[in-house]
């Protein structure tokens, strides 16, 4: 009878921290406080054929606010998921509230094939004066970019994603 208690109890475990997991994301949204767990980032996919040089910027067109990703450059085959911080400064001696990055994708083209599953754009952020913030993002190119004749061209494998900041 212990045995089958166990199993009860380790079922209900793991049930209750899956059910958890949506009131965690809120949380993590609402207090950017941690990063909120997206389940279908852990499932794993096979890996496409053909590789995308992937550059990321940002345009900082604040006085106040300063953002610069920690990488500038990836290779990635597609369906390849990737994870990149950006760092977003208050450069000011004033609180920042609502600043929210806006998403840009060069070639066009390419943003329907690019799934994110933590975007900065998605979010405010409030920065205190001089405050350093790490900000993640996690994405992937998706397999079906391979059968897009625009990317069948070499010359366009080359992605740049990229954040607006602006006041």
């Amino acid at each position: 009878m212990a045995k089958k208690q166990a199993i009860i109890l380790l079922l209900g475990a793991f049930i209750l921290g899956f059910i958890m997991i949506q009131p965690f994301n809120l949380f993590c949204k609402a207090t950017n406080y941690c990063e909120p767990i997206i389940l279908s980032y852990y499932i794993p996919q096979d890996q496409g054929e053909e590789l995308f040089n992937v550059v990321l910027e940002a345009k900082n067109l604040s006085q106040d606010l300063f953002l610069q990703p920690n990488i500038r450059e990836l290779v990635l085959y597609s369906s390849f998921k990737a994870q990149v911080y950006f760092e977003l400064m208050n450069l000011s001696k004033s609180q920042k509230k609502n600043v929210r990055p806006e998403l840009y994708v060069i070639p066009i083209e390419a943003k329907k094939y690019i799934k994110f599953y933590d975007c900065l754009c998605d979010s405010s952020y409030s920065i205190g004066p001089s405050e350093l913030k790490n900000l993640s993002i996690k994405f992937m190119i998706k397999r079906d970019i391979e059968k897009d004749p625009f990317f069948k061209n070499k010359a366009n494998n080359t992605i740049r994603i990229g954040y607006k900041i602006a006041d």
